[in-house]
């Protein structure tokens, strides 16, 4: 008696899960039939897609069609008739695209159909979802997913399977990933949280912030800060003009700033430690009694050696501490360089 209750909870959670996804105004619905696992390619001129999951056989896709800021009740066989519609549904595959005529991009660009999809799948699904202008948002997903837009934003939030995501100018942001990410965005901020896989992500005009990420990073930007922490592997982090703060950092590391302060707190160090600053500080905390191979480059050094052995000038110290060990690179062209323990 006592798991009635507790198979009821949970058919209401799931139905209520569900019902939250569904949004509440929509121009029509079609239902495709899918078997698992599934792959899904969606592309659309203007708006929205959207892709949750669902203990569910098939894809609902709710169409939702503005025009003139202006929801329109309509079938598809009506859009249709204003757009290019294709559509192809196999045994495991759902292919949609979207297109304007060709002419309305000319003759009637303000008066134009602006096409959304909120999309309800099995959790076992790839996608391949393409937007001209428009955010894209995925959850709760298995199977590796594409995302590109070339106007919006992009968030995949637990996903288990590699995640590409691109846009031109939109923020991008990844929560609970279990694969491998590569994310870029010409004019936009990229946080990455909880990845169990290796990270590239670029940005061309924006910051980057890593949190609990348990893989190798590689992050660029040309003109951004760069945030990491509890992070495990061994990355690369450059920025043109942006600082770049590591925190409870253990694993490799090769940081370089064109004009910023770099700032890295290490709980472990088990490889090379390469920080780099043309203009601005250097300050690093590393955990004490370790033995290091020290290059210490600046304006001013400030550090304590104990059993040291090499050569030290008012810029410079070269040498080993402790009998050596892990290689540390500090080096700032313009700019103080402190090395703290803990």
């Amino acid at each position: 008696m006592k798991g009635i209750p507790l198979l009821l909870a949970i058919i209401l959670f799931s139905a209520q899960l569900v019902n939250s996804q569904i949004p509440e105004d929509y121009s029509f619905k079609q239902n495709y039939k899918i078997a698992n696992p599934a792959t899904m390619s969606v592309t659309i001129n203007d708006g929205f897609i959207k892709t949750y999951s669902a203990n569910t056989n098939d894809i609902q896709v709710y169409f939702m069609v503005m025009k003139n800021n202006k929801l329109m009740k309509m079938t598809l066989e009506d859009l249709e008739d204003e757009l290019d519609v294709e559509i192809s549904n196999s045994s495991n595959h759902l292919e949609v695209s979207i297109k304007q005529n060709a002419s309305d991009w000319v003759t009637n660009w303000k008066d134009r159909y602006i096409v959304s999809l909120q999309i309800i799948a099995p959790k076992d699904l790839s996608c391949d979802l393409h937007t001209s202008d428009g955010n894209i948002e995925i959850l709760d997903l298995q199977g590796d997913q594409i995302c590109r837009t070339s106007d919006g934003d992009i968030k995949a939030e637990r996903v288990s399977g590699s995640l590409n995501a691109r846009t031109s100018d939109g923020n991008i942001e990844i929560i609970d990933i279990n694969g491998p990410v590569e994310t870029q965005t010409s004019d936009g901020d990229i946080v990455a949280s909880q990845v169990a896989g290796d990270c590239n992500l670029r940005t061309s005009d924006g910051n980057i912030e890593c949190f609990t990420i348990e893989g190798d990073i590689h992050a660029v930007t040309s003109d951004g800060d760069i945030n990491i922490d509890k992070t495990l592997g061994n990355h690369e982090l450059n920025t043109s003009d942006g600082n770049i703060v590591i925190e409870n950092f253990s694993g490799g590391l090769s940081a370089q700033t064109s004009d910023g302060d770099i700032i890295g707190i290490f709980t472990d160090l088990k490889h090379k430690i390469y920080l780099k600053t043309s203009d601005g500080n250097i300050t690093a905390t590393i955990p004490n009694n370790l033995g290091l191979n020290l290059t210490l480059k600046g304006e001013e050094i400030h550090t304590k050696l104990d059993n040291f052995n090499g050569t030290t000038s008012e810029h410079t110290v070269e040498g080993t501490v402790r009998g050596g060990g892990v290689e540390v690179d500090l080096i700032s062209s313009d700019g103080d360089v402190t090395l703290n323990y803990r």
